[in-house]
């Protein structure tokens, strides 16, 4: 697996975390399985802002990535 797709995968967790926690007081314990998509259709039924809201934690899941990935060793020490 590469750098950049274990980064990615990072990114995502910590936006489905987020997603997770920021919904946790509207939703039930069974939302602790669903994925990032599902948690946001079930926490926003207004197709725009749920697009919108989309949108935002993908951002999050992007600048985790890129952080992750900017941090890895450059091999040249």
């Amino acid at each position: 697996m590469s750098v950049e797709v274990a980064a990615l995968r990072v990114g995502a967790s910590v936006a489905r975390l987020a997603v997770g926690r920021w919904l946790a007081g509207r939703s039930t314990r069974d939302a602790a399985g669903k994925d990032l998509t599902e948690l946001i259709r079930t926490g926003f039924p207004d197709e725009i802002r749920r697009r919108r809201v989309q949108r935002q934690f993908e951002g999050i899941a992007d600048a985790v990535a890129g952080r992750a990935a900017s941090a890895r060793p450059s091999g040249n020490g």
